[in-house]
């Protein structure tokens, strides 16, 4: 018996919900959050490892992903 009334009110929510609403990202989508690890990066004459960085930005979904666009070089406590 449930699994029918479950299976009735996946069908009436499915007539309503038919397609996705416009607009549904987060309000931040597109907007800069700074920098993010990209990979890559290499290993200075001072033995030290320089990660590299690379700008990014919010998805729609609110995470902060890379752009791909490098920014800077960050040296590591990682010895090469």
């Amino acid at each position: 018996m449930t699994r029918v009334i479950n299976g009735l009110g996946d069908r009436m929510l499915g007539a309503l919900l038919r397609t996705a609403e416009a607009g549904a990202c987060v309000p931040e989508n597109g907007q800069s959050c700074g920098t993010v690890t990209c990979s890559g990066g290499y290993c200075a004459s001072d033995g030290r490892w320089y990660q590299k960085y690379c700008k990014a930005k919010f998805n729609c979904y609110g995470s902060c992903l890379s752009t791909g666009v490098f920014d800077r070089y960050q040296r590591t406590q990682a010895v090469c």
